[in-house]
């Protein structure tokens, strides 16, 4: 395994990636490296292990690495494993940006699922005015960030004690649903939004906003 750290760790994650890819679905894999690598899993210490396999998981049907553990299938990121073998897997940092990940979430099942629903079928960035198949709901002219960002500074609590939860859809969502409420709301009252295609949604970013700003 010691080999692994002379790459880079984009490499190192390629590497194993193709070596899990060698093995068709529902196929044991019985590779010492990825079997190894499995242990360094961060959320929780992985043993008695009955199986690993690629498989599909549901309901996106997404090919991902499985595993059998005390009669219970589950699946996992090798990038994670990988990540913390090499000692640069941050547990705090990725469970706050899953936390804002479910923030944004939530945010679309207010306004902005009925800006969706109504204007799609136009197919025209607002801004280049340019048809896509594709485009995205773009936060203006107040950015989806700083809306973020005024909500906390307006709460107590703190970001990493939110509880969250994946439903049936895997979808994220917030278990406090007087927070939730509270969330979409001032959401909803502070957002306007507009078409764009992905370059210029690139181009426009956050509007000049600090990302840094959001306090953790």
């Amino acid at each position: 395994m010691e080999y692994l750290k002379q790459m880079k760790i984009t490499n190192a994650i390629k590497y194993v990636d193709n070596k899990i890819k060698e093995y068709r679905l529902n196929v044991e894999i019985k590779d010492k490296l990825i079997l190894e690598l499995i242990k360094y899993y961060p959320f929780e210490k992985l043993t008695n292990i009955e199986w690993v396999k690629r498989q599909r998981t549901k309901p996106f049907n997404t090919i991902s690495l499985h595993y059998k553990m005390n009669g219970k299938i589950n699946h996992l990121k090798i990038e994670h494993c990988i990540r913390n073998y090499f000692g640069i897997f941050d547990l705090k940092k990725y469970k706050l940006d899953k936390i804002k990940k479910t923030f944004r979430q939530e945010s679309n099942f207010g306004t902005k699922l009925e800006y969706f629903n109504n204007n799609i079928s136009k197919k025209k960035c607002t801004h280049c005015k340019q048809r896509f198949n594709k485009l995205t709901i773009d936060h203006y002219s107040i950015p989806y960030i700083q809306i973020f960002q005024e909500f906390l500074e307006c709460n107590s609590f703190k970001l990493e004690d939110i509880e969250i939860y994946e439903n049936e859809k895997k979808e994220l969502r917030l278990k406090d649903n007087e927070l939730c409420k509270n969330w979409l709301s001032f959401h909803d009252n502070r957002s306007t939004y507009r078409l764009l295609c992905k370059s210029c949604n690139s181009h426009f970013n956050s509007y000049g906003y600090s990302k840094k700003s959001v306090a953790l």
